[in-house]
């Protein structure tokens, strides 16, 4: 819930054709999302964030091979091969009270080690992120 905006907030976001959201769906329930965009100008993505609600269950393999699927395609589009991705997470180090309701795949430490296994590569410089309070209060430990 920490990074997530609240249900009536969505309604824009996903009328926006450059945004898309892939979920998992085991034995009838949701449980797992991820929010990505493509910047057709750059030739790259950008993982908004991935919520997995069940470990054990290889939900994030799932939602990540089926994101770079799409991902792929929507480049292919536009006559290009995507040249990668980013994504935000906590520092595991700046921000160690989030528990993310108890779900182990979603504590920083390990979204840092999978990211890294995926082929991922930190970027260290200053990054805030906007409220997702809508209270102007910048987002820190990113």
């Amino acid at each position: 819930p920490e990074e997530v905006l609240a249900f009536d907030l969505w309604k824009e976001p996903l009328e926006d054709p450059g945004i898309r959201v892939c979920v998992a769906v085991h034995e009838g329930n949701v449980v797992g999302a991820t929010e990505y965009r493509y910047y057709e100008d750059l030739n790259v993505a950008m993982t908004d964030f991935t919520i997995i609600g069940q470990a054990g269950l290889g939900i994030g393999r799932f939602l990540a091979q089926k994101r770079l699927e799409d991902l792929n395609a929507w480049a292919a589009e536009n006559g290009k091969q995507l040249f990668g991705m980013f994504a935000e997470i906590y520092d595991p180090y700046r921000v160690e009270h989030y528990e993310f309701g108890g779900i182990k795949p979603m504590d920083p430490y390990v979204r840092r080690e999978v990211l890294s296994h995926l082929g991922y590569k930190r970027l260290d410089f200053p990054y805030v992120h906007p409220s997702w309070n809508n209270d102007g209060e910048a987002v820190t430990g990113l």
